[in-house]
């Protein structure tokens, strides 16, 4: 197994593995990735200037953070640990993985394997380092991981976008992606609060991927206890639906009355062909 100064990061310039040397990652063709003084590296490369803000704000990593440390997607991160042990992947990567509350505890639970966490937002990796020292954490694109091809033997996608192409080419044969998404009644409750009549319940998304096969399906659900206050809010703000809101409705979001709220988990499990 490769660990965190062996070869199992790509250099984004040039593709060739790179290698932790002091404070940075440098690659043979000499190009270098410094490690931020929280213990992370951006590999973005020349994307990083083309976009102040990439990924997740501010506001909404905190708000997530704020939210998942009080235990309620607890359910979900505890059936994602059972399947990974369950699988025992060696060298693994969370693709999106926001500020690390689902990587750690994965690193936590497989302590034999090598995880890496990676997301476009820095923000978010930067949160995610001060969490945890175990991981590899890397500002990176779901579309473009830094890693070889067949490098990985499972993958973990949880509530992030998907790159189908580019799981199927650093994952190997027989390695495994855990996908969650949210089932149509997921947050149901908040969503009738904020929106009324508009409220939509979510898409199904069940995809078809060559290179895939679906193995397993599963729900996770649970309904909160009664939420109040700043955890609605943070609830509200962690989510998507914030960025799309009027502002009549963010200040509905923000002013919400106590309300318990449906947790709905579509758990995903393929197999790479």
């Amino acid at each position: 197994m490769r660990g965190k100064n062996g070869e199992l990061l790509c250099c984004p310039v040039c593709g060739l593995p790179l290698k932790r040397e002091g404070s940075a990652w440098i690659c043979e063709k000499r190009h270098s990735f410094d490690v931020a003084r929280e213990g992370y590296v951006n590999l973005l490369c020349s994307q990083r200037s083309s976009q102040k803000t990439r990924g997740d704000d501010r506001l909404m990593v905190r708000a997530r953070r704020e939210f998942l440390e009080r235990g309620y997607y607890g359910l979900l991160r505890d059936e994602l640990v059972r399947l990974m042990q369950e699988k025992a992947p060696r060298i693994w990567l969370d693709a999106g993985c926001g500020e690390g509350y689902y990587t750690s505890a994965l690193q936590g639970a497989l302590s034999a394997s090598q995880g890496v966490g990676a997301d476009i937002s820095k923000e978010a990796v930067r949160l995610a380092a001060k969490r945890d020292t175990d991981v590899i954490w890397v500002v990176a694109a779901c579309h473009r991981l830094p890693v070889g091809d067949a490098t990985l033997e499972a993958l973990v996608n949880v509530f992030a976008p998907t790159a189908e192409e580019e799981f199927a080419r650093v994952l190997k044969k027989g390695g495994w992606l855990i996908r969650v998404r949210p089932l149509p009644d997921h947050l149901w409750e908040l969503k009738q609060a904020v929106y009324g009549d508009r409220a939509q319940p979510n898409p199904p998304d069940l995809p078809v991927w060559e290179g895939f096969h679906l193995k397993e399906q599963r729900a996770c659900c649970a309904t909160t206890p009664v939420l109040a206050g700043e955890e609605l809010e943070a609830l509200f703000c962690m989510t998507p639906y914030y960025y799309t809101s009027s502002a009549e409705e963010r200040a509905r979001g923000a002013s919400l009355p106590p309300m318990s709220v449906r947790l709905a988990f579509d758990i995903q499990v393929f197999e790479r062909n």
